[in-house]
């Protein structure tokens, strides 16, 4: 019986154990994870196009009358959320048992798809020649960020931390992915682009609050992140970021 009450207390010494960094002391964080990224409003997609029936892709290249071209555009709203990856460091210092202020650098990738696969319409051009225009799969919206998370964590249990703060946001990629065929034809012409977003603001902020768990030097946090400005910069629809990031990291205490 005392062996197993010794057993026991050891089992359980070594699943409560964790490694809080003593008070006085900075650490740094390397972490890597997914974010799930939706805007809270829908925020519009739009796009241009200016083409023609083509033969061939020889004869995409080389035609240059305007007499067959047809222009326009399309805008779609009905956006999805996106998964994208998130990674970086966070540093910290322990002032108390109880509290500790980080800060960090993270990249995420944000933005959204819409629901476009299975498009089609009928276009007409100059000379009659009608033909059916297809968006082949989602418009992917690719917003890219760092991200600077300034937070403060309070321990509410060893190794159990409540956090919030402010986080101030640096688009450094901003693109539409868009992929579209032209019908009838033996062979469809398909074209693929990965153009720039205009309308999105290089700068935004955040609101963080998160929650995270330390084991033997492994942080597991889990944060909503609440976006307080516009993405756009006309602002037109109002619609701000919302991610979801989950992460497991290492603790170094320095």
């Amino acid at each position: 019986m005392k062996k197993t009450l010794i057993v026991a207390a050891t089992l359980l010494g070594a699943l409560t154990a964790n490694a809080q960094q003593p008070v006085g002391k900075f650490s740094i964080t390397p972490k890597f994870g997914f974010s799930n990224n939706y805007t809270s409003r829908d925020m519009p997609a739009s796009f241009y196009y200016a083409t023609f029936i083509p033969i061939s892709e020889e004869d995409f290249l080389i035609h240059n009358s305007s007499s067959d071209i047809t222009a326009g555009s399309f805008t779609f709203y009905n956006s999805k959320s996106k998964t994208g990856i998130t990674f970086g460091a966070e540093a910290q210092y322990q002032f108390t048992k109880v509290f500790a202020l980080s800060g960090g650098v993270m990249y995420t990738q944000k933005g959204a798809t819409y629901d476009t696969k299975g498009f089609s319409t009928n276009l007409t051009d100059l000379k009659g020649n009608t033909y059916k225009y297809n968006i082949d799969e989602d418009i992917k919206l690719k917003l890219d960020y760092l991200t600077i998370p300034i937070l403060a964590n309070v321990y509410v249990a060893k190794g159990l931390a409540l956090k919030a703060g402010i986080q101030p946001e640096i688009a450094i990629n901003k693109k539409m992915q868009i992929q579209t065929s032209i019908t009838p034809s033996d062979n469809p012409f398909i074209t693929s682009t990965n153009s720039d977003v205009k309308n999105v603001s290089t700068f935004g902020l955040s609101i963080p609050i998160g929650i995270s768990y330390e084991y033997h030097n492994f942080v597991a946090d889990a944060r909503y992140n609440l976006g307080l400005t516009n993405i756009e910069k006309e602002k037109a629809s109002g619609a701000k970021h919302q991610n979801i990031a989950i992460t497991i990291g290492y603790k170094i205490i320095l």
